[in-house]
């Protein structure tokens, strides 16, 4: 088995326990992780995420860890997450898939095509819009999770996990946990809204 494999089955054993921990189990929070990471492995849960949709995302994966490491619901600040952040990000996913996949089918389109410049031979300059944005999160928002999670990934990267850079940015399934996190937002602000205007 490769790198890549390998990488492949612990990353979705690590990400299944983390989705099995969003239930709340207090102290037996680390256990109840080990257990589900344990479980994904030897019944074959692991392997069969890694077929249906491929490479996780180092990002992703790093989410999972942060999660098993520290409960959201113990230390809500660890990983801070805007509404604008969501949406911006859910957006740019979106036209980024169908422009790699040429959903939209013309010249622009292809021009657009920004999956080729995360190769090796493509990268420098998407190596330094990564520095930037780095920058700029760690000074501005002070962010520093997300600088974390863009090193994690270009390391990833560049000892050869992904062919390309952007599989290590963002994949997939975190774009579907995205969508997800975003309409329960929507809901709550309708929700907390609504409340708003009965008590007026």
């Amino acid at each position: 088995m490769n790198l890549t494999a390998s990488y492949g089955l612990l990353a979705y054993a690590l990400i299944f326990a983390a989705l099995c921990t969003t239930i709340r189990f207090g102290i037996f929070h680390a256990r109840a992780g080990l257990f589900a990471t344990l479980v994904a492995l030897a019944v074959g849960i692991a392997p069969g995420l890694n077929g249906i949709f491929g490479l996780p995302s180092g990002t992703l994966l790093l989410l999972a860890i942060t999660h098993l490491a520290y409960p959201h619901y113990k230390y809500p600040q660890l990983v801070q997450i805007k509404f604008w952040a969501l949406v911006s990000f859910t957006l740019f996913a979106i036209l980024f898939y169908l422009l790699y996949l040429q959903i939209i089918n013309s010249d622009i389109s292809v021009a657009l095509n920004l999956y080729n410049f995360g190769y090796a031979n493509n990268a420098l300059a998407m190596l330094l819009v990564l520095l930037f944005s780095g920058i700029i999160l760690y000074y501005y928002k002070n962010y520093d999770f997300w600088v974390i999670c863009i090193l994690f990934d270009v390391i990833l990267w560049k000892v050869g996990v992904y062919n390309n850079l952007w599989d290590a940015l963002f994949c997939t399934p975190l774009l579907v946990f995205t969508l997800l996190v975003l309409i329960k937002e929507v809901f709550i602000k309708i929700k907390l809204a609504k409340l708003i205007v009965n008590k007026k």
